[in-house]
């Protein structure tokens, strides 16, 4: 997946209007088009994900966008935006065995050296009403893993409540 930035104004409750542009033919890029993403600056540091057309976007797809926004490096550099996204009660079993919380992530992450991550074959189950596990693969610097986090929301959105990296064996 290519990430780019789209053109998007702010619209009366926190509603956002996207603005597709020209990024050639295999890309379609479109914004939240929701309570999300509510400033220029998270417009900017957002992912590609949203509404295209009028179609709203499926709690799987918010998910799925705040997942990729996470591994973009902007988002991993913005204190802020990071406390947005992860609750309070936030905890990370990271795949070299130590477990973060909200507070050592806002340590660690904006002055980490900048990583490219590649996520793909998303899966969500549904835990409850407003509770989500989101499970998928990624890459990095050729090192595969598995992920799986859980997503729980309130009255400002989707947060993340746990985050899991477990190392991928090598195919045999």
């Amino acid at each position: 997946m290519k990430v780019g930035v789209c053109v998007a104004r702010k619209l009366p409750n926190n509603h956002i209007k996207a603005r597709r542009f020209a990024a050639g033919p295999s890309l379609r890029c479109f914004v939240v088009v929701s309570r999300y993403a509510t400033t220029k600056k998270q417009l900017r540091y957002g992912p590609l994900c949203g509404a295209l057309n009028g179609m709203s976007m499926d709690d799987h797809d918010i998910i799925k966008s705040l997942e990729l926004e996470l591994v973009n490096v902007a988002t991993r550099k913005n204190k802020d935006r990071l406390g947005e996204l992860l609750s309070d009660d936030f905890e990370e079993f990271g795949s070299s065995g130590k477990v973060y919380s909200k507070r050592d992530i806002l340590n660690i992450l904006p002055s980490s050296k900048s990583v490219i991550y590649e996520l793909n074959d998303f899966r969500f189950i549904n835990l409850s009403g407003d509770c989500i596990l989101a499970k998928y693969k990624a890459n990095t610097s050729g090192i595969g893993s598995y992920r799986t986090s859980i997503w729980v929301k309130n009255v400002n959105g989707w947060k993340m409540l746990h985050h899991q990296s477990t190392v991928r064996q090598s195919a045999i």
